[in-house]
């Protein structure tokens, strides 16, 4: 447990130095035009998205375990790298209870529901992400087959 705590420590202050040194950059490089600071922001979040996947599984699998302290550490960390997303630009695609949408979502699954549920997203299995209207990553979904 202590050495998970560690690395927890770890991902968070990685992801502080990553910060700075994207800020670092964006400073102190005066010929970088607008397009290439958003394609570098882009490019940025989306190499982020996994590590931020794995710290909200992990939350909520230590969270499942009982290990309250540490799920509450790793759900910490989860959101600070939330705040940087979003702080570059990027916002969750929302999913669970929306009408499936193909340019937003990836069906991996279809679950028999009622007729009014009919193509409406009903579990969300991996978060989709987007900055402005560039989809970074679609979100996978399972969606309702009424009937």
């Amino acid at each position: 447990m202590e050495k998970l705590g560690k690395g927890l420590y770890r991902l968070a202050v990685s992801q502080e130095s990553l910060s700075q040194e994207l800020q670092d950059i964006l400073r102190h490089s005066g010929v970088a035009s607008p397009n290439h600071l958003h394609e570098a922001r882009r490019r940025l979040a989306e190499d982020f998205l996994p590590l931020i996947d794995s710290l909200h599984r992990l939350a909520q699998a230590l969270a499942q375990q009982g290990n309250g302290a540490l799920a509450e550490g790793a759900g910490v960390i989860a959101a600070k790298g939330d705040a940087y997303l979003a702080a570059l630009g990027v916002e969750v695609i929302p999913s669970t209870g929306r009408r499936f949408d193909p340019r937003l979502h990836q069906a991996l699954q279809v679950r028999p529901a009622p007729p009014e549920m009919e193509g409406c997203v009903v579990e969300e299995i991996v978060r989709g992400y987007r900055m402005g209207e560039k989809v970074l990553r679609t979100a996978q979904v399972v969606v309702a087959k009424g009937g």
